[in-house]
Parts: structure tokens; C-alpha cells; sequence
């Protein structure tokens, strides 16, 4: 890397296996406690409500940090940023499973959520610098399907290995994994190519954080991510608790399995990111988030294999919302791209933190058709925002590239 913070000539950019890898640890990590959520509630006496503060202290700590590593990155270079982030939050991860109390839990997961703020939102960033706008979509759809995965097989592992070891050894298991990966994606990252540092002007970094969060299309991007990871993480939180219940009374193990559909979050990402690249975003947007509703709705019925297909639907719809939004956030964020990438992962985590312990209480006093009334009304205000992105776009005469930056 020369002075200027480029990668030496003829570096190339990323490959998937990077990507992916950087995307499976953030999710892995970041909800690793999500499948154990009714053991850590039986172990220390805790409502479900209150168990969640185990995603939600990781979660809302990660929005916060991101606030700052989007802007430390612009002055210290995105590859730097990622490698210690992501390896300093596989370190932690394998302090987690000793904690002596639930509070020191939680005080570990916001520790841990800190540490990767720095991954997702400068992943944004040099996304949308290190790729070529005709592909950004599809790069983008190659990170989230590596969230995907993770979210997937991090919750498997958890879950499985809960059944004989302990929720300690569930976590400890995943630990280990992730720790390899962040390992390997620290040693083989590439350079940036195309960054340029910016010196540290704390008027510029707060005038860069200002102007990503008046643009209207922006603005709608950031309620876009709030409320569809909103409603993905609440009905997650407690399908558990949902399944292990009345009429099914299925087994924590057997619960686990649910989580492979996090699979179809694998195909709906590139595909999302390639049909919108065609077609245009609001579309596709759209079409994400009247699947996550439909989908949402669906889980009423009964007989469980209904029940889970309502869930399958919710789950693509969600992955294509996400990777539509993201990927045009990177763009139309243009010279202050990591500052609209961290908004917008604020929104999207903050989403995660407060509705998730919403419906939490909601689940105590409603049960589940109480969550999911809330995670359609979530649902149903995001079609009306992807709509009025649409509007927007075509009032631009660019339908298109809705989020463009010019």
C-alpha cells in the first residue's frame, strides 16, 4: 500500500469468499444468544422480555460504535478498521460462555457489539468504493448472504450443542469457529484500491454526519432498515418460545432446525442485488417488504408446516429488503458513503434493539399472534415507505437508480 492508503497496482479487489466470511462472523456473533434465549431465561430466572437484553445490549452497543468507526475509517482506512474489529469481537466471543451472572452477560455482548461496529458499516463503505457500480448490487447480496449463513449456522451450532453441552458449550463451539474465520479474513482482505484518507477534521466528520442524515431518499432508506430487521429480529427472538410451547412442545435441538431457513436468505440476497441492478430498487424494495408482511401474517396458521413455509417467505423477503436498501444507501451516500452507511446501520440495529425488546413484552401479555400484530404494522409502514421512494425516483426521471447520488 503506498502513502495515499491505495493498494499496490494490480491488487485485486475482495473476492466473495472475503465477503462472505466478514458477513458470516457479524451475524454469527452478533445473535450467537438468540437460539439459547429460553435456557438463559430457565438458568437465571429471567422473563423473555428480559433474556433478550442479551441480543439487544450487543445490538444497540454495535449502533452506537458505528457511529464512530464509519468516520475513524475515513481517516485511518477501511481494511485496518475491519481486521481489528472483527478479530477483537471473536476474541470476546470466547469470554461470553464464562460469564459468573447474567448481568456480566450482557455488560460482554455490549463489549462485543462495540467491537463489531467497526465491520458492517466500513464493509458499506469499501463495497461501494472497491466495487463497480453494475456490480455493487450483486457484492453487496454476496455480504448479506455470508449474514445469512451465519445467522443460519451460527444458531444450528448454538442450538445443537446446547442440547448436550450446555448453552455454555453451545457458545463456546461457535467461539471457536468464528474465531478461525475472523483469523483467516484478517490474513487475506485486500487493500483498498480506490480510499484516499481524509485527515481527522472533527467539522468535517460532524458536517459528513449531518448531510447523510437530511437526504429524504436517505431518510427513507434509514426507516426502511429499522423497521424490516425490526420485525425480522422480534419474530425470531421469540418463535423459540412459540415452538416450545402450546400445541407443539417441540424440543430446544429440534427448534434449532428452524434456523436453516436462514438459507433462502442465502439465494434472496444476490438475487435481490442482481434484479435490482436490472429493474430498479423501489421494486424490489417493495416486493421484499410485502413478502416479509405476507409472510409475517402467514405463521397464524396452525398446522406447522404452513406455519414454517409463512416463515420461509418472511425470511426472503426480509434478505431482498435489507440488500436493496443497504446497496443503495452506498450510493447515494457519495463522497460521505461510511457516514450514510453507519446511519443507516444504526437504524438498523436500533430497530433490532428496540423492537426486539418490545416484543418481548408484547409476547408476555399477547402471545404470539400480539407479535406478530406488531411486526405487521411495522411491516405495513415500511410498504408505505418504499412506495414514496418509489414516487421519488420516478419524480426524478431516474426510476432505475433510485439511489444514486446524483
Amino acid at each position: 500500500m503506498n502513502r495515499s492508503g491505495e493498494a499496490a497496482p494490480g491488487t485485486p479487489p475482495a473476492s466473495g469468499r472475503e465477503l462472505f466470511a466478514a458477513g458470516f462472523v457479524t451475524f454469527s456473533l452478533l445473535y450467537e444468544t438468540q437460539p439459547v434465549l429460553p435456557l438463559l431465561a430457565g438458568t437465571f430466572g429471567l422473563s423473555p422480555a428480559a433474556a433478550s437484553l442479551s441480543l439487544s445490549a450487543a445490538t444497540f452497543a454495535l449502533a452506537l460504535g458505528m457511529v464512530v468507526a464509519a468516520p475513524l475509517s475515513d481517516v485511518k482506512g477501511r481494511v485496518g478498521v475491519l481486521r481489528v474489529a472483527i478479530v477483537l469481537a471473536a476474541l470476546l466471543g470466547l469470554l461470553v460462555p464464562f460469564a459468573p451472572s447474567f448481568p456480566v452477560l450482557v455488560a460482554l455482548r455490549a463489549v462485543q457489539g462495540l467491537a463489531l461496529a467497526g465491520v458492517p458499516a466500513v464493509a458499506m463503505a469499501y463495497l461501494a468504493e472497491e466495487v463497480e457500480p453494475k456490480r455493487a448490487g450483486a457484492a453487496m447480496g454476496l455480504f448479506i448472504a455470508g449474514n445469512a449463513v451465519g445467522g443460519m449456522v451460527g444458531r444450528l451450532i448454538v442450538g445443537l450443542l446446547s442440547a448436550h453441552l450446555g448453552w455454555q458449550g453451545g457458545l463456546w463451539g461457535l467461539a471457536l469457529l468464528d474465531l478461525g474465520l475472523a483469523v483467516w479474513f484478517a490474513r487475506n482482505v485486500p487493500p483498498s484500491r480506490r480510499f484516499r484518507p481524509r485527515p481527522f477534521e472533527r467539522g468535517a466528520i460532524l458536517r459528513g454526519i449531518v448531510a447523510s442524515g437530511r437526504d429524504p431518499v436517505l431518510l427513507g432508506l434509514y426507516a426502511m432498515g429499522f423497521l424490516v430487521m425490526g420485525s425480522f429480529v422480534t419474530v425470531y427472538n421469540y418463535l423459540a418460545f412459540s415452538l416450545e410451547g402450546l400445541p407443539w412442545r417441540l424440543s430446544p435441538s429440534l427448534v434449532s432446525w428452524v434456523f436453516l431457513l436462514y438459507t433462502v436468505g442465502v439465494f434472496a440476497s444476490p438475487l435481490a442485488g442482481r434484479v435490482s441492478d436490472r429493474v430498479g430498487r423501489p421494486r424490489v424494495l417493495m416486493a421484499g417488504a410485502l413478502l416479509q408482511l405476507a409472510g409475517a401474517i402467514a405463521t397464524l396458521v396452525a398446522p406447522l408446516p404452513l406455519k414454517l413455509l409463512g416463515l420461509a417467505v418472511f425470511t426472503f423477503g426480509f434478505f431482498t429488503a435489507h440488500a436493496v436498501a443497504s446497496t443503495g444507501v452506498g450510493h447515494r451516500g457519495g463522497a460521505e458513503k461510511a457516514a450514510a452507511s453507519a446511519h443507516y446501520l444504526l437504524a438498523y440495529y436500533t430497530g433490532s434493539s428496540a423492537v426486539g425488546t418490545l416484543g418481548g413484552l408484547v409476547y408476555a401479555r399477547a402471545g404470539w399472534s400480539g407479535v406478530v400484530a406488531l411486526v405487521s404494522a411495522l411491516l405495513a409502514l415500511a410498504v408505505v415507505v418504499a412506495a414514496a421512494l418509489g414516487r421519488v425516483a420516478r419524480n426524478a426521471g431516474r426510476p432505475d437508480r433510485p439511489a444514486s447520488p446524483d
